[in-house]
């Protein structure tokens, strides 16, 4: 499944609320830019991504470029990841 296959199939599922859907897409997006965009990825960044897809606790997702992006993080239990990415400073956008 390619990257914009996987967008609309997000769009798909959140217009449906069906969650699980939506986690199996973040994962499977998170893993196609961990293994095939490395060189994009903060080096600061690098295990915790791979941790989060190793765990299944949180899943990553790069947004934007050019020196302005910043990392999204997706969760299905926000006190586990918390406790796991302790040492890092992010903020909640949004709660489902």
């Amino acid at each position: 499944m390619n990257k914009s296959a996987i967008r609309k199939r997000i769009l798909k599922i959140r217009k449906q609320n069906n969650y699980k859907n939506l986690e199996i897409c973040i994962k499977k997006l998170s893993r196609i830019v961990f293994d095939n965009f490395k060189m994009v990825i903060p080096n600061k960044f690098y295990e915790v991504w791979e941790r989060g897809l190793k765990s299944e606790n949180y899943f990553l997702k790069l947004c934007g470029s050019g020196g302005g992006g910043f990392i999204l993080g997706f969760s299905k239990d926000l006190k586990k990841t918390e406790l796991l990415l302790n040492k890092y400073n992010f903020k909640i956008v949004y709660r489902f």
